[in-house]
């Protein structure tokens, strides 16, 4: 709860154990755009409050300070409808942003069948960011077949690790694009019970990987061939020292 109000209004140097310098809080990083609070009715009572007080007088005071500085962003604010049905948002704060719209969210299955390329695109970018791999990768229709005959209870944070998982595979087969094969391990893991791949996982047991890595990167070097896997090399960059 500290950390949350820290993060949101800041605090003075010295406010409170650990804080050895000024920090500034998101209210006022936002300037004049917009603060999103997502998850309202996970937020403690007595912060609501505060947010409530912050969007009626638009000043805030940092921990452990006495200045009150000008708020000029915006407020939108997410919860889930059970939060609102069971009161865990006070009701002055929800009136203060208006009559609540509910939005559906469909659940990754219902919209796999719908547009699957897109939603396989996506995910594939958002892999690709987390391991920071600039290079483009393909997919055909057989991968789309496999990826939409599941049944993703994790969401799409499942898909998007099991893409993840799938990079890995390809890389050690000097591939770029990928296959069925690439994903159906993790994919009948998790499916059995298994956890889903989590970031742990990318580091694989042995040096293949690594060894392919500092491979590229060597022929990269005469001149061979294009750096393909050197945004990716800081992820293994312990394996490689020894």
């Amino acid at each position: 709860e500290n950390l949350l109000e820290s993060e949101l209004f800041g605090h003075a140097k010295g406010a409170f154990t650990g804080a050895t310098g000024k920090k500034t809080g998101k209210l006022v990083q936002a300037g004049k755009g917009t603060i999103f609070l997502d998850e309202l009715g996970k937020m403690p009572l007595h912060l609501q409050a505060k947010i409530l007080k912050v969007m009626d007088v638009k000043f805030i005071t940092p921990i452990g300070s006495t200045k009150r500085i000008q708020i000029e962003g915006r407020f939108i604010g997410a919860a889930q409808p059970d939060d609102i049905k069971n009161g865990k948002i006070m009701p002055d704060l929800l009136y203060r942003f208006g009559n609540p719209d509910f939005i559906h969210m469909p659940p990754l299955r219902d919209r796999m069948p719908k547009n699957p390329y897109l939603v396989i695109d996506s995910s594939l970018h958002k892999a690709k960011q987390r391991l920071q791999i600039s290079d483009e990768i393909t997919f055909d229709d057989q991968l789309v077949a496999v990826l939409q005959n599941y049944n993703y209870p994790g969401n799409y944070r499942e898909l998007e690790n099991i893409l993840r998982y799938g990079i890995k595979n390809m890389m050690i087969a000097d591939r770029k694009k990928l296959l069925p094969e690439d994903v159906m391990q993790v994919m009948k893991d998790s499916s059995s019970g298994e956890m889903s791949i989590n970031a742990k996982d990318i580091q694989l047991k042995d040096n293949t990987i690594e060894r392919k890595i500092y491979d590229r990167n060597e022929r990269s070097r005469t001149g061979d061939h294009k750096p393909h896997f050197a945004g990716i090399k800081h992820i293994y960059q312990n394996g490689l020292r020894k």
